[in-house]
């Protein structure tokens, strides 16, 4: 749902040819994002136990 603006946030931010305090408006509206829009922080789970761990990318199914 956020990863659009995420994106653009970003793109904002890393740009060296805006001035840094549009940078910074940018950086400051990157941080009041959600932080479960982040896909770094989205964990795999399994679709039947939630298992976190030994899950199998393809099937979402744990080992176990």
């Amino acid at each position: 749902q956020y990863e659009l603006r995420r994106n653009l946030y970003k793109a904002f931010c890393q740009d060296p040819d805006l001035p840094s305090d549009m940078r910074d408006k940018h950086r400051y509206k990157l941080s009041k994002l959600p932080r479960k829009s982040s896909m770094a922080r989205v964990r795999n789970r399994c679709i039947f136990t939630g298992r976190p761990r030994s899950v199998d990318e393809f099937f979402r199914i744990s080992r176990i």
